[in-house]
């Protein structure tokens, strides 16, 4: 009989459940909403677009002045939770660093096509990037570089030739304005070229040039601020069938110098691999690593990586190391101390909101609910330039992001950037030269490029 009564109740209770189901989630997403860091309202479904588009640099700035250290807004169907102040990002970062990963963008997926460390959440690139931390800072060569040990160092040497090339390069341009970028894209690509291949760089002047300029514009231009790169993965493959639809997206442009750049370092890799890698290469290490089983997509890719990222954001915060030491001679010492080195990230801010990152949990900082699956935005230009205005600031600069996905190349390029910039500023005074007298505005995508590009060179003996 109570079978039979509760065949017949059970329409009622099921729709019963259901109900305070339902009733459950609505009070619950209530609640996180009430919980959720305060932000602008924006569309329904599409959010608030201001956000994104060439503005969206100004706008996160009016943000943050408007709502706070950690704002929230949505975006096409996402959460977006930006992280104005260090206390937020650090708390964020490293506090919550089991819950954050990697934010996938659409339109850097599209390009890559699934491979690497920099654009993926997967236990693939985890892997790879712990396999990246082991070998370049694990051997002997750059433990000893790291060091300052330049005793039979067969790393700090080949630095210490190309660093001298460029003194001499600036030396020769005997006090005239010149255009110091495609000199120092061309020191930093040969130095990256010895860590990644060991070898030395056969590429022509002009060529490394090219790709490298390739590089810059598109970090420039691709900015994760863009309706394209939140797009759904599964409308990615129409890109490749349907070119109309990646110029309605403003992706054929970053399409085509891609497949340039692409192109072009598949044959160079594949042409230095062919000629058997060097033991002391950074690539050797990977492929001698039985553990790991790397791919040959894979060790393409990575190279890849390594040689457009690492070169790209180097040479840009030379350019802004320059301009920031002809803005105050004054530091311009015999010793560039850490301090010194501190002003220039903080003034570069190169990449000024890293990469985005994916909240995997849920998650609470500064008593706000992040919501399992957020994008999180770590704005490193905001926390730079608090840093900069308040006086007796003991917070460190972050030009490498903070966290388990900070860049891996940090400690590396740090070093190489100290001994660029003691040398050039042992010998150099350093002039800034406006370009016709015409204020350039400062490029901000992925990265953020200098307003100066011209600088007079005036030997210290001669002054």
């Amino acid at each position: 009989m109570w079978l039979q009564s509760l065949c017949d109740h059970l329409p009622e209770a099921a729709i019963a459940v259901l109900v305070c189901y339902g009733i459950f989630v609505f009070i619950r997403h209530l609640f996180e909403l009430r919980c959720l860091p305060p932000g602008p309202y924006g569309l329904p479904w599409i959010g608030y677009t201001p956000a994104f588009g060439p503005s969206a640099f100004h706008q996160l700035d009016i943000l943050h002045k408007s709502f706070g250290d950690v704002v929230c807004f949505k975006a096409f169907g996402n959460t977006v939770v930006v992280f104005n102040s260090y206390e937020t990002l650090y708390e964020a970062a490293v506090v919550n660093r089991r819950k954050v990963g990697r934010w996938t963008l659409s339109v850097n997926d599209w390009l890559a096509q699934g491979h690497g460390i920099s654009n993926y959440n997967t236990p693939r690139a985890v892997e790879l990037r712990h396999a990246l931390f082991r070998h370049l800072y694990g051997h002997e060569n750059m433990i000893a570089y790291l060091s300052d040990r330049s005793e039979n160092n067969m790393l700090a040497a080949p630095i210490r030739k190309e660093i001298n090339g460029l003194i001499r390069e600036l030396e020769n341009s005997n006090q005239r304005p010149i255009k110091v970028m495609p000199i120092i894209r061309r020191t930093i690509w040969k130095i990256m070229w010895r860590v990644v291949f060991g070898t030395v760089c056969e590429m022509e002047n002009e060529e490394i040039e090219h790709i490298l300029q390739q590089i810059s514009c598109n970090n420039m231009e691709n900015t994760m601020f863009q309706a394209s790169q939140l797009l759904p993965k599964c409308i990615l493959p129409t890109f490749k069938y349907f070119p109309y639809i990646q110029r309605f997206f403003n992706v054929d442009r970053l399409t085509e110098r891609y497949k340039i750049i692409h192109c072009t370092m598949q044959q160079e890799i594949t042409k230095s691999m062919a000629a058997e890698l060097n033991p002391e290469s950074l690539l050797y290490r990977f492929t001698k690593d039985d553990k790991l089983k790397l791919t040959a997509k894979e060790l393409h890719r990575l190279a890849f990586e390594l040689m457009a990222a690492g070169s790209d954001t180097s040479s840009l915060t030379l350019t802004w190391a320059f301009t920031y030491l002809a803005a105050h001679p004054e530091q311009s010492s015999d010793t560039v101390t850490t301090k010194i080195m501190d002003a220039i990230h903080r003034y570069a801010s190169v990449v000024p909101f890293g990469l985005p990152h994916i909240a995997q949990e849920a998650m609470t900082v500064a008593g706000f609910h992040i919501p399992r699956r957020s994008m999180l935005i770590f704005n490193l230009y905001a926390v730079h330039q608090k840093q900069r205005s308040t006086a007796g600031n003991v917070t460190p600069p972050i030009p490498f992001s903070l966290g388990a996905r900070s860049c891996p190349g940090g400690r590396f390029a740090n070093k190489l950037l100290l001994d660029i910039i003691q040398s050039v500023s042992n010998r150099f005074n350093i002039e800034a030269i406006k370009e016709d007298n015409i204020p350039h505005p400062v490029t901000r995508g992925l990265t953020r490029g200098p307003a100066e590009n011209y600088f007079v060179f005036h030997p210290k003996m001669a002054l």
